[in-house]
């Protein structure tokens, strides 16, 4: 990518960010990002195609760079840690609106090819510590990374996409329950 095509991007990513924060995901336009980012909305087009798919492409940039992996040395500790530091990430204006982008319906398949390859990208690099905690001996060789992280952040993502309008959650208890915690 030449210079100017990375001042594009990054300056695209920018902008569609603060337009998700300040007007959440279903009010952006091309045209409101293109002019936040002092770019002609041709530029946005010709690599994104869509508003979601710039949208979605914003969501891989910031939440990979927002979500760190914890490395405690328990697995416990860690999904508290990872399960809490998210929930206060979705918590936040901009985790919210980018998290609401995720559950958009939508039929571009560019758009689903992009969100399947985010929560991949996620679930490989949390799944590390779920192969820390079998290294460990602390969970069963068996255990599956992917299930064990689907039922942790799942209800995290839904009581923030609700609002809240749920039961509060227990974190500490839903780990428990994933990981099986020995009484």
């Amino acid at each position: 990518m030449k210079q100017r095509g990375v001042a594009v991007r990054v300056a695209v990513i920018n902008a569609t960010v603060r337009q998700v924060a300040a007007l959440g995901p279903e009010s952006v336009t091309i045209a409101a990002i293109a002019a936040d980012a002092d770019v002609h909305p041709t530029s946005i087009y010709r690599r994104w195609k869509t508003v979601d798919a710039v949208i979605i492409d914003a969501l891989n940039e910031f939440t990979a760079s927002g979500l760190t992996i914890p490395d405690t040395g328990s697995i416990r500790t860690d999904l508290l840690e990872f399960a809490t530091h998210l929930q206060d990430w979705l918590a936040t204006p901009l985790g919210l609106a980018l998290s609401r982008t995720g559950v958009m319906p939508t039929n571009d398949e560019q758009v689903l090819a992009s969100r399947k390859a985010f929560w991949r990208n996620r679930f490989d690099a949390a799944g590390e510590m779920i192969r820390r905690g079998i290294e460990r001996g602390e969970i069963a060789q068996d255990i599956d990374a992917d299930t064990v992280l689907a039922a942790l952040v799942s209800p995290v993502r839904l009581a923030a996409i609700s609002q809240h309008t749920e039961p509060p959650l227990n974190i500490e208890k839903i780990v428990d329950l994933v990981i099986g915690a020995r009484s």
